[in-house]
């Protein structure tokens, strides 16, 4: 190992051989800040090099470890004691978006749209794919991180990822090739998908009673019903439709033309998680009562 320190007193613009040398034996295990303090350079420019001649610097060597550590316990204890709560209360309140005006975000949005039109991929690994190995290897180590994951952990697991959906507005998706006409209606003055030609023509009926005057309002798929502390099946429920009634209550309807055991499940789930929930179940024979009067009446029925 080669053991330099030059004198601040030498300006160069250039590096030396020397320096390059010294960094390409010992960036891995001295780290930046070293490396950077005894050429006399700094971090930026050390870091820069190094990146231009192809070494890393690994933090699992022993001097970086304990380096780290021994910076983590002079930490220890500075930090402010609500520091979690405050953290907690901005990610609820937006995060930093929450603070930045609509034109900021539109120049953010444009900015990288743009840069993302010019290098199509960051790290220029677009079209390149893992091999057969590398995708068994991957799939070995999932599968054995679910087997040693306990039922509590997998439940958590699972309403995470539920969750994230819901705020994403992927809860169903969209499904192709099927046979119940599943596509985008405008109906109302919104533009939503509708997964059924009997759910798009529900939502036709509702929109015709909310014109009348039956009804209030009524939302497609406005609220995600969760169950806390299922382990196993379904842990949510996002019904199909929200209908305001003229006296100020409240129900959710479901269209389900057979009822699988999936679906049951959720509705008695409904009753035992939300008991003060109101859920009507418009089933085949509901829905073909409605449709022998709707279809005359309403606009663009299918």
């Amino acid at each position: 190992m080669i053991s330099l320190v030059l004198p601040k007193s030498i300006r160069r613009e250039k590096w030396q051989s020397t320096e390059l040398e010294f960094l390409q034996n010992n960036y891995a295990t001295l780290g930046l800040s070293e490396c950077a303090r005894r050429l006399q350079r700094s971090k930026n420019g050390t870091r820069s090099k190094a990146s231009l001649i192809g070494v890393t610097c690994f933090t699992t060597s022993p001097e970086v470890i304990a380096r780290n550590s021994n910076h983590a316990e002079i930490l220890r204890g500075r930090k402010r004691p609500d520091q979690a709560a405050r953290c907690r209360a901005r990610f609820e309140a937006g995060g930093l978006s929450a603070l930045l005006s609509e034109e900021t975000k539109a120049r953010a949005r444009a900015a990288g749209k743009g840069k993302w039109s010019r290098h199509t991929h960051p790290r220029g690994a677009l079209g390149l794919k893992f091999s057969a190995e590398a995708i068994e290897k991957i799939s070995a180590g999932s599968k054995r991180r679910w087997q040693s994951m306990s039922e509590q952990q997998k439940a958590d697991q699972k309403m995470k990822m539920m969750r994230t959906r819901a705020a994403n507005g992927t809860m169903c998706r969209p499904r192709p090739n099927t046979s119940w006409k599943a596509g985008w209606r405008e109906i109302g003055g919104v533009r939503k998908y509708f997964r059924s030609r009997w759910e798009a023509n529900y939502a036709r009926y509702l929109e015709f009673l909310r014109q009348t005057g039956n009804i209030r309002s009524w939302e497609h798929e406005p609220e995600t019903f969760w169950f806390e502390g299922v382990r196993r099946g379904s842990c949510s429920y996002l019904p199909d439709f929200r209908v305001g009634n003229n006296d100020g209550s409240k129900e959710y309807h479901e269209v389900k033309g057979w009822m699988d055991a999936r679906s049951a499940t959720k509705l008695r789930r409904m009753k035992k998680y939300h008991p003060t929930v109101v859920v009507v179940l418009i089933d085949s024979s509901a829905y073909k009562a409605i449709q022998r009067k709707a279809r005359f009446l309403v606009k663009d029925w299918e």
